[in-house]
């Protein structure tokens, strides 16, 4: 009786984790369609064949299900912005560090960065765009580049974001284009010459 106990438990388990799943998957799409501001929890339902009331047995509201879907997208990206400041050593790790994030992450990343408004991160690309700029104050105006850290910063973000939405599969072509990107936009303020 004790085993039959426990193989119920197991299988209750394995069925709440299956069902929660499919809650998360249904509302990955639906967010990525309609944006986390119009997106509906009864659309989200009835994508995961369920009822409004089951997905409140999981999650208490919409935004604990927003967080659910981008917050490993958005812990991944805070230690990216931890690595040290851009500098020729660093730009491979980070162009790496973003291209498997992204990868990794790819939808989770887009509805971040373009989909949340109405949420707790619908800022979120123009922290990332001031958190850079803040980075590269720090790095460039001791070298004299003061006037350059905001505009470059703007332009390294919407030049990702355009590596980003233009990505077509092809892992290998997107670091080299991470790489090469990063490195043109930075190399020669960074280059030992450029002081």
């Amino acid at each position: 009786m004790a085993s039959q106990e426990m193989n119920g438990c197991l299988v209750m388990k394995l069925l709440k984790e299956e069902m929660r799943q499919r809650i998360v998957e249904a509302a990955r799409d639906e967010f990525f369609q309609s944006g986390y501001a119009r997106a509906s929890m009864r659309a989200i339902a009835q994508q995961a064949g369920m009822t409004v009331g089951n997905i409140y047995l999981y999650f208490p509201g919409k935004e604990q299900l927003f967080d659910a879907i981008v917050g490993e997208t958005v812990r991944q990206i805070q230690e990216i912005t931890r690595l040290p400041s851009a500098n020729n050593d660093t730009i491979r790790k980070m162009a790496d560090a973003l291209r498997a994030t992204f990868v990794q992450n790819r939808v989770e990343f887009m509805i971040l960065v373009t989909r949340s408004s109405g949420s707790k991160y619908e800022n979120y690309k123009q922290m990332l765009i001031t958190l850079a700029q803040r980075r590269m104050r720090e790095e460039f105006v001791a070298r004299g580049y003061e006037a350059l850290y905001d505009p470059l910063a703007v332009a390294i973000m919407e030049g990702l974001m355009e590596i980003f939405r233009t990505y077509d599969g092809d892992e290998k072509r997107l670091e080299q284009s991470l790489v090469c990107f990063l490195n043109y936009m930075l190399g020669g303020l960074l280059s030992p010459g450029s002081n």
